[in-house]
């Protein structure tokens, strides 16, 4: 029988619960980011030790994708950018946004300050409206 990590569980639901919210589509909280199921090894940072763990997801659409900008509902299948809302498709979860308004702005990588708020940027709102 397989043990569950119940503290595991919560955690990841919580954090889920706010980065991710509910399904766009559906409105399920049955939602995730698309970090793929990885073991990240045992490190000390600034003088404290922190043991080793696993992250992410077991969700073949997260082990395929493997991308934490991406969202993905267990209940309708629905995958969507969790940056800017576009729906993507599984063969092409690449947000267009990056190509298309990100890398021609001025304003790109470390200068724009629009980097985690990126639904607040004028642009983006401007090409959400196609």
């Amino acid at each position: 029988m397989e043990k569950f990590d119940i503290e595991k569980i919560e955690r990841d639901a919580v954090i889920s619960s706010i980065m991710v919210g509910n399904c766009p589509k559906c409105g399920s909280d049955n939602a995730h980011n698309c970090s793929a199921l990885k073991e990240v090894p045992a490190r000390e940072v600034a003088g404290f030790k922190i043991p080793k763990r696993t992250m992410g997801y077991n969700c073949p659409v997260a082990l395929r994708i493997d991308d934490p900008c991406v969202g993905h509902c267990d209940n309708c299948n629905y995958i969507w950018c969790l940056e800017c809302g576009t729906e993507l498709l599984l063969k092409s979860h690449r947000c267009p946004h990056w190509g298309e308004v990100c890398a021609e702005c001025e304003n790109e990588g470390e200068k724009c300050e629009y980097t985690f708020v990126i639904h607040s940027c004028p642009k983006i709102k401007k090409w959400l409206e196609k």
